[in-house]
């Protein structure tokens, strides 16, 4: 649910978001890799949030709380990268 939320809003930037799951069956279960196609990918990430509040109801929403705050949800490491050999990395 959380993924498919981010794809039906098309946040400028993003060009695809991949699943893994851990072949370990450890913690974290999951890693969702977010591929951008931006020379800024902090302000295509900054972007997201508000976007999906915007199509699903504000922070009071129970789609909003379920989105955001989920029991699967677990957000242990966030950080954008720019891809090496783009003009802004040179």
């Amino acid at each position: 649910m959380h993924i498919r939320h981010i794809a039906e809003v098309a946040v400028p930037g993003y060009a695809m978001i991949t699943p893994y799951e851990n072949a370990t069956g450890g913690e974290p279960r999951f890693m969702h890799f977010y591929e951008m196609d931006t020379d800024d990918p902090e302000r295509a990430f900054k972007q997201m949030t508000p976007m999906v509040m915007d199509r699903i109801g504000g922070t009071d929403t129970d789609a909003f709380k379920r989105w955001a705050f989920g029991p699967s949800l677990r957000i242990m490491y966030v950080n954008t990268f720019l891809r090496v050999g783009d003009a802004r990395t040179a």
